[in-house]
């Protein structure tokens, strides 16, 4: 499978203000297609009706959603990713006394950042990403090695991973003690 084969763009926003049952991000935005062509879409993880993703015409798309730390966001298939081009104003008015992102994505961008770019907002996680989905079967294990700086001393670090569904897992604190 080529970079340029993948039929999906996936545009996602996650996470929440602050660790607090009070914690959720109002997302208001919309999504304009300067260019390409988008056969359908799909919204995606909008777990109560309350929360919009409406087309407002051929090429445009506004969403009203809250994340609690969750994600929620649109799926376009499309002819050609790489002709693909995003233009994404998202408001924030319960973070920070109001946040605004003006983010353009097109097709190069993506292929140049291997598939997904990214604009960190702030509070936990909250961020709003642009990323080219792919056909293939993803790896069910991950190995590797892991640097982390540790304070001296006795260390609790916990390891967090987000599958691309948006299931996740985290492991329970391992302890490191550092000389």
């Amino acid at each position: 499978m080529t970079w340029d084969s993948v039929p999906s763009v996936f545009i996602r926003w996650e996470g929440a203000r602050i660790f607090d049952r009070y914690r959720w991000a109002t997302w208001r935005g919309t999504i304009d297609i300067k260019r390409g062509h988008v056969e359908r879409y799909a919204p995606w993880g909008l777990d109560h009706p309350a929360k919009i993703v409406a087309s407002e015409g051929p090429r445009r798309m506004r969403f009203d959603t809250d994340t609690f730390g969750d994600a929620d966001g649109i799926e376009f298939w499309v002819n050609d990713v790489k002709r693909m081009d995003f233009a994404i104003h998202v408001e924030i008015p319960n973070f920070n006394g109001g946040t605004t992102i003006d983010l353009h994505v097109n097709g190069e961008m993506l292929e140049t950042h291997k598939g997904s770019v990214s604009f960190e907002v702030g509070g936990i996680g909250l961020k709003l990403v642009v990323e080219q989905l792919t056909e293939q079967e993803l790896p069910r294990d991950i190995r590797g090695h892991l640097q982390v700086a540790l304070h001296p001393g006795l260390n609790g670090i916990y390891l967090r991973a987000r599958q691309q569904d948006d299931h996740r897992v985290f492991t329970s604190p391992l302890f490191i003690t550092r000389q």
